[in-house]
């Protein structure tokens, strides 16, 4: 039958882009710094649409994103065959390459997003899946940068190649482009994203918050309360929290806006370098890396341990927290024993902002 010959294709595609971006990886930085020949562009080339199509195939597959799609999907299926790249001109030079190579990347990384959610093609995910995400994150490609000067300004959070957020019954996504993508429940508008360039992107109850390229700050969705109603200024942070949102401004100081029951938008005073709203209580990190919490505490939620922390993440009624030694601390409500911290190294984490079972979505080393 047809339609059975289907997934056996699609594993030996899978599998075979796999190994191609594996064998590509190693020479990576090699072929950066040295000559650069059209062949070097025009092979990653050919692998970003090979990558392209295989993604399309998911995402119609699986109706995920499917709006993406060029032509859209029908049957399961793209109604559109997979464009070939267009021939290189010019002289390609290490930026060229630097360029395509983030794109691989992040193209991968998205792929095995699909391959651990969908439980498809898992055993090419490199440290397998892990509650139905990739167990491991991959490295990013070095790229040469200047380091900035934070004499007078807090350093922000550093910006993941994937930044994928979710908030009651919709997600959201920072796509390559830097462009936000939304998808489910849309009642309040909450997957209408706006248009820009973002380096965050944070999902609420029903509403969500970004950080644009420029520092300021954008939300959209519900906003009975005011939660969407994003202060002017330039940020390093920003958080959508139940129904009220948060944000660092470069001068370290937090600001909030909307619901403030349990004095959750009452922030203490202080410098600090990270924030995150929660429930109806909220978390930060001061420029001591030590965490201060305020707001609601009637599971615990704001006892917040000592030590020196990098990433924190409130939930409806518990926090979560990455050390420096990049272990995870949690505390707080744990029936469902989304506070008992899990064992080993970490990079991101996320706690539920919402009173639905708890859960921890986390990448290891």
């Amino acid at each position: 039958m047809a339609t059975g010959s289907r997934p056996r294709r699609l594993v030996v595609l899978s599998i075979t882009l796999a190994m191609v971006a594996t064998l590509l990886a190693p020479t990576v930085l090699a072929t950066a710094a040295s000559a650069q020949t059209v062949q070097d562009v025009e092979a990653r080339d050919s692998l970003i649409a090979n990558q392209e199509a295989l993604l399309n195939v998911y995402r119609c597959r699986f109706d995920i994103d499917t709006q993406i799609v060029p032509g859209g999907c029908a049957d399961g299926a793209p109604t559109e065959p997979a464009p070939s790249p267009d021939p290189f001109t010019g002289t390609p030079t290490a930026a060229d390459l630097e360029a395509r190579d983030s794109l691989i990347a992040n193209q991968e990384a998205l792929l095995n997003v699909y391959r651990c959610r969908f439980d498809i093609d898992t055993q090419i995910v490199p440290g397998g899946c892990i509650n139905g995400a990739p167990a491991s994150t991959p490295e990013p490609i070095a790229t040469p940068t200047t380091t900035p000067d934070t004499s007078t300004t807090p350093t922000p959070a550093p910006i993941l190649d994937l930044d994928v957020t979710a908030g009651r019954t919709h997600s959201c996504a920072i796509g390559a482009d830097k462009a936000i993508s939304c998808w489910g429940d849309n009642q309040y508008g909450q997957t209408d994203s706006p248009s820009g360039e973002f380096t965050s992107v944070s999902a609420g109850w029903e509403h969500n918050c970004g950080l644009r390229a420029d520092q300021t700050a954008a939300c959209w969705g519900i906003n009975h309360i005011g939660q969407s109603n994003a202060p002017l200024g330039e940020f390093i942070a920003v958080d959508a929290g139940g129904s009220h949102s948060c944000g660092v401004r470069t001068t370290g100081t937090i600001v909030y806006w909307g619901q403030n029951l349990s004095n959750q938008s009452n922030p203490p005073p202080g410098e600090f370098t990270h924030v995150s709203g929660g429930g109806q209580h909220t978390c930060g990190i001061k420029a001591d890396q030590t965490i201060t919490c305020w707001g609601s505490n009637e599971n615990g939620q704001i006892n917040s341990p000592a030590g020196e922390f990098t990433h924190i993440s409130a939930g409806w009624q518990h926090t979560c927290g990455i050390r420096a030694d990049q272990t995870i601390t949690c505390w707080g409500l744990n029936e469902s024993l989304q506070s008992d911290s899990p064992v080993g190294k970490f990079t991101h984490i996320s706690a539920d902002d919402f009173e639905v079972p708890p859960f921890l979505w986390r990448h290891r080393l």
